[in-house]
């Protein structure tokens, strides 16, 4: 018997699982009582192509004035009918389309200076057009056009080649 075929791991030291539960704990307690250190999961939305979507702008606690941004760094619902920031904060996208992927970041602070960020990634959804099936059909009139050209090409020919 060869040593590689009797080779067996110990499991890890139960020493080194106490600092990862302690540092799970630790930032499962911080989620809870909102400071600062707990961040939010990545939140993704998906819409589809020419629906309108509302997304809202989900921080805590009161604010004064709440302003979106484009992943290109633009201030959004300003000067535009495509976006539209509602009385609750809320991001309005009125027709969504493929160029309107991307991350939108909501900034949203008060008087005392508290500023806190929201950020959602926007995935769109190509809606099926059904010209598919109009290109198919297309392109199977155009095919049998043209077998039948060829067909009336060849008959003459064939008819030809049989008289002696």
């Amino acid at each position: 018997m060869s040593s590689c075929q009797n080779r067996h791991t110990p499991p890890p030291p139960p020493l080194l699982l106490l600092p990862v539960l302690l540092l799970g704990c630790w930032t499962a307690g911080a989620a809870q009582d909102g400071s600062e250190a707990a961040a939010k999961s990545p939140v993704h939305i998906t819409a589809r192509e020419g629906s309108s979507m509302l997304v809202a702008c989900d921080v805590s606690g009161g604010h004064d004035s709440i302003g979106w941004f484009n992943s290109k760094g633009a201030l959004l619902g300003e000067d535009t009918g495509l976006w539209q920031i509602q009385e609750n904060g809320a991001l309005n996208i009125t027709a969504v389309s493929f160029e309107d992927r991307g991350r939108y970041t909501c900034v949203a602070s008060n008087s005392t200076g508290l500023t806190q960020n929201y950020t959602v990634t926007l995935r769109v959804a190509h809606t099926d057009s059904g010209l598919g099936v109009y290109y198919i059909t297309i392109c199977l009139v155009a095919f049998t056009v043209t077998m039948i050209l060829n067909a009336a090409r060849i008959v003459p020919l064939w008819s030809s080649l049989q008289e002696p």
